[in-house]
């Protein structure tokens, strides 16, 4: 992302005063890259409190929302539950594990860090379960071995 900053190079005396004779010469700056990010701050903040709400509803302790274009595969939001301040990092977001802290070892408070600091929704894989119904639905509509109104019961088994 850095880039360059551009400088004049000059004879100077030893007291650092520029030589009237000599001549200058100009490095020119070299811009950084920008890093332009899709993530929409309203949307991010809706899919914070409405996560936060459900956690609350469910007695849940961890949660994650990925609000993603699917056409594009921007990302619009991603809210993780728990999270922690970005701005105090080294703050420990669990009571409990807080109150032990000065027990662990450096090695120890590292993991805990690196865990609490883990983006748990990019990093961690999981098992469609059920929101892999909707493909098994489309595609059985589009064989047409199915209908709109066609029943299954689904014992948990499969």
């Amino acid at each position: 992302m850095k880039g360059e900053s551009g400088k004049i190079l000059t004879e100077t005396d030893v007291l650092g005063r520029e030589i009237e004779s000599s001549q200058k010469e100009r490095v020119a700056p070299v811009d950084g890259y920008n890093l332009v990010t899709s993530i929409d701050v309203v949307v991010q903040q809706y899919a914070e409190q409405t996560l936060e709400k459900a956690l609350t509803y469910k007695s849940a302790k961890k949660g994650a929302i990925i609000v993603m274009n699917p056409q594009t595969g921007e990302i619009y939001a991603m809210a993780n539950k728990p999270d922690f301040d970005l701005n105090d990092p080294f703050t420990i977001n669990d009571s409990e594990l807080a109150s032990m802290w000065d027990t662990f070892t450096d090695e120890e408070q590292n993991d805990y860090l690196n865990q609490m600091w883990r983006n748990f929704s990019i990093n961690d894989t999981y098992e469609p379960g059920s929101t892999f119904k909707i493909v098994t639905s489309a595609a059985g509509l589009e064989d047409g071995v199915m209908t709109p109104e066609s029943t299954f019961t689904c014992t948990g088994a499969y």
